[in-house]
Order: C-alpha cells, then sequence, then structure tokens
C-alpha cells in the first residue's frame, strides 16, 4: 500500500504489479493502516482532508470517519477490533468499523504524529506520540494510564509496543536523533539510543576494511561509521562545519572514506578513522563528492557551490584545472563509464547536466530539458546500455543515451527528487528514486514504475547496498529491502 500527494492510495501485488487505486480524499494522504476488524481484512487511510476512510480487500469504501477537525496524521488497527487515528488536532479517536465514535483522548497539547496498538503486561493499550516529544499510554477505553512518557526532544515520528528479552516494551523514535524504550510502567532505559543529533545531510554505503558498512553525515558536523546491522563502529570527529558530501570508496588499493564540508574543504579519512589528508581550494561550501578511476588514476572528484567541480589526486594535489562551465553550483556528480570511456557527470542548479572527459573537458553542449535544478545523477547501464540518470526539483529523472540525448523521463514523484541509484535485480538493471514527496520510487528498464514505498519523512539521500536500500530520513536511518 501506498498514499500519495494527489489523495489516492494504491494496492500492489507482492511482484509490484498495481492492482487497486483507492480514490476519494481530496488532499494528499499521511497515513495508511492494514489490519483485521471482526475477521474482516480492512484497509484504513488518514488524510489532509480531515477524514480516514475504510476499505476491504478489494478497495471497495465500507466506510469515512469524519469527525477530525485538522489533518490525521496517524492510524493504527487492533485491541479490541478498533481503529485509531491521530489528529494534528492534538486529538486521538476510537472508532469501530462501523463508523461509531466509541471515543476521544483529549488529554492533549500538541499535534499527534504517531500512533500504535499493543499489549503490556496482558493489558490491551494504545500509545501515541505528538509533536511536543511526549509520549501517553491509554486503555482501550481511552483513559490514560500511566504518567506521560517525557524525555524526548523533538516530535515523536514513530511508536512501536513489542518484546525485547521476554519483556514488554515500549519503543520510540524522535525527530531528535534517539530512540528511547520503556517498559510497561513507561519508566525509560538507562540511556537513549542515540545517534545523529540533527538531520543526517548525506549518505554512503561500500566496503571498508572488509565489511560493508553505511556511512552517515550530519549538520551536526560528525560522521557515523554504522555496520550494515545499524551497529554503530566509529564516529569521524575532527570536523569544523556540517558535512555537505559523502562517499567511500578505494584509492590507491586503501579503503578511504571522503568527507565534503561547508567550509568548502574536502577530506580523506582511513578505514581507522584517521584524517590523512584535506582538499583546499574551493571558495564555497562542498556540495558533491566522488571517488573513481579516470584513465586508470584513482581520483577523488569534488563539486562545490562556487560552481566548479575539482579532480584530485590521491595526496590531494590538484589534477586538472577546474571544470567550468556550470552558471551555478553543482548540485550532483557521478563518475563511470559512457561507451567505454570513463567520464565525470555534473548537475547543476542552473538545470544542466555535462559530461567531462578524463582531461576535465566538456562535450560540446550540455543536455537540459529539466525546469528546476537537478539534485541528483547516476551513471550505469539500463536494458543493455549505458545511460545518464538525472533527478531535478520538478519531479521528474531524465534519462540520457552516451551522447546526450534524452531517452526517456520518470514521471510519478511530486515533489523534487533528491537521490538516485542504479542497482542489479535478477540480471536486470533498475533505476530507484527518493523523493521528497516521502516515496522511494522503482522504474525498470522501460522506464516504469514498479514499485512505490511511502517513508514516514521526507528522504534526503539514498544509497543501494545488494537488495537493501538505505534512505536518510530526518536524523534517523531506515533501510527497505525491494522484492
Amino acid at each position: 500500500m501506498t498514499g500519495g500527494w494527489d489523495g489516492t492510495a494504491r494496492i500492489w501485488d507482492i511482484d509490484g504489479q498495481l492492482v487497486g487505486i483507492l480514490t476519494g480524499h481530496h488532499r494528499r494522504i499521511n497515513a495508511i493502516a492494514i489490519g483485521s476488524i471482526g475477521g474482516q481484512d480492512v484497509i484504513v487511510t488518514g488524510s489532509e482532508d480531515g477524514t480516514a476512510r475504510i476499505w476491504d480487500i478489494d478497495g471497495q469504501l465500507v466506510g469515512i470517519l469524519t469527525d477530525h477537525h485538522r489533518r490525521i496524521n496517524a492510524i493504527a488497527i487492533g485491541g479490541q477490533d478498533v481503529i485509531i487515528t491521530g489528529d494534528a488536532d492534538g486529538t486521538a479517536r476510537i472508532w469501530k468499523i462501523d463508523g461509531q465514535l466509541v471515543g476521544i483522548l483529549t488529554d492533549l497539547h500538541r499535534r499527534i504524529t504517531a500512533v500504535t496498538i499493543g499489549s503490556l503486561g496482558g493489558q490491551d493499550v494504545i500509545v501515541t506520540g505528538d509533536a511536543d516529544g511526549t509520549a501517553r499510554i491509554w486503555n482501550i477505553d481511552g483513559q490514560p494510564v500511566r504518567a506521560p512518557l517525557t524525555g524526548h526532544d523533538g516530535p515523536i515520528l514513530t511508536a512501536a509496543v513489542g518484546s525485547l528479552s521476554g519483556q514488554d516494551v515500549i519503543i520510540t523514535g524522535s525527530a531528535d536523533g534517539t530512540a528511547r524504550i520503556w517498559n510497561i510502567d513507561g519508566h525509560p532505559a538507562d540511556t537513549p539510543v542515540t545517534g545523529h543529533h540533527g538531520r543526517i545531510s548525506a549518505l554512503a554505503t561500500g566496503p571498508l576494511g572488509g565489511q560493508d558498512v553505511i556511512v552517515t553525515g550530519d549538520a551536526d558536523g560528525t560522521v557515523r561509521i554504522w555496520k550494515i546491522d545499524g551497529q554503530l563502529v566509529g564516529i569521524l570527529t575532527d570536523l569544523h562545519r556540517r558535512i555537505t558530501a559523502v562517499t567511500i570508496g578505494s584509492l590507491g588499493g586503501q579503503d578511504v572514506i571522503v568527507t565534503g564540508s561547508a567550509d568548502g574543504t574536502a577530506r580523506i579519512w582511513n578505514i581507522d578513522g584517521q584524517l590523512v589528508g584535506i582538499l583546499t581550494g574551493h571558495d564555497r561550501q562542498i556540495s558533491a563528492v566522488a571517488t573513481g578511476s579516470l584513465g586508470g588514476q584513482d581520483v577523488i572528484v569534488t563539486g562545490s557551490e562556487d560552481g566548479t567541480a575539482r579532480i584530485w589526486s590521491l595526496d590531494g594535489r590538484p589534477l586538472r584545472a577546474p571544470l567550468t562551465g556550470h552558471y551555478r553550483r553543482i548540485s550532483a556528480l557521478a563518475i563511470g563509464s559512457l561507451g567505454g570511456q570513463d567520464v565525470i557527470v555534473t548537475g547543476s542548479a542552473d538545470g544542466s547536466a555535462r559530461i567531462w572527459d578524463i582531461d576535465g573537458h566538456p562535450a560540446d553542449t550540455p543536455f537540459t530539458g529539466h525546469r528546476g535544478r537537478i539534485t541528483a545523477v547516476a551513471i550505469g547501464p539500463v536494458g543493455g546500455q549505458d545511460v545518464i540518470v538525472t533527478g531535478s526539483e520538478d519531479a521528474t529523472a531524465r534519462i540520457w543515451d552516451i551522447d546526450g540525448r534524452p531517452v526517456g523521463t520518470l514521471t510519478g514523484h511530486h515533489r523534487r527528487i533528491n537521490a538516485i541509484a542504479i542497482r542489479s535485480r535478477g540480471g536486470q538493471n533498475a533505476i530507484v528514486t527518493a523523493g521528497a514527496d516521502y516515496t522511494l520510487r522503482t522504474w525498470n528498464q522501460h522506464w516504469t514504475e514498479t514499485h512505490c514505498i511511502p517513508s514516514i519523512s521526507r528522504v534526503s539521500a539514498a544509497v543501494i547496498s545488494g537488495s537493501l536500500v538505505y534512505a536518510a530520513v530526518g536524523p534517523a536511518l531506515v533501510a527497505w529491502r525491494f522484492p
């Protein structure tokens, strides 16, 4: 199930084929829940239009819940066959499947941002999270049964009730960058599960010292290294300004991390987290960074808000004159192979993309067509041909051949595309796009959308590792497995 800004919800089978569209909402869908009530499987959608709608498994409308005064942000199904809806007006409501309102949770101060139903100590409970960082526990009749759970410094984005080591617990995740575990009495664990303190602004994945890792960069100026299972294994701290770009690569046979910063420098780190090089020369913040091979030589390429890209050696020396031609900042870049030739592709806030050869010479003309700045670039084979994929603020991705001619357009996102990657699946390469419309989407070699996965928040960066897509959602790192 996916919900969109266009007010529709879509039903997909396990092969990613569209099997139904639910229409009726007048504004975007913010929440979807699937569950069983009274032995009947149902779908419940909540919208900015202030209504929730109940659908059967065939997509037929069976009820509309209309008592909310503002947008619905969260939905849960469970307990004693009830539906819980959370509202931007700070209330949550309990409903029967026939649309009967049976309770209102009113001891709330700010908008509801998360809701779940579960069992604590054998008692069915509702847990709500709100924008002031407070979680609350209610019985199924809508009465508070514990003191509010406080400790988060930002809105609660998600909540769950479950069991850890045989103990019933509540887990909350917040925009403050932490997750907290609470026991059945509402008491927190000794310390929150911490990571980033601000929005994740850059993300990369790749092999580092013999193991696949994820590297995240933060607006707070730190870089964190994680195992694929989410275990934090390292923090890079010799940083001065917020991280704006990050990549993992192999330079001279050594695995390295390269970070770009708002202070206009890029830094090279070894697998032990030691700083081994600083690249200076850009006049403004670095907006993109990549590692790769050009003509058999390992290089680093940086793009900046000063409108230039630069090519660097392993020891931090500039190898070419700055790549100039864009009249606004470089917002995305990639190193790859097109038609057997190593190239750099840059995308700019001027709405154009350019191909550069290994000597830093541009192709004759930039390729244009986007109606907004280019926000993401990828190079790779799709459908038996090498292509360039560009994503833009205009909510489209465009496919270009090796000569810069347009060969396809991907439409479906409703807001700008923030990240693009090309992945291999079943011997076929597919394109993955991540957008500010709260979705991840995949596309086949015929430029047809095959999957759409909703997110809890705007996806600011995404990378692929095998069948997993890792996405930066606010201060959180979220993983999805594609079929």
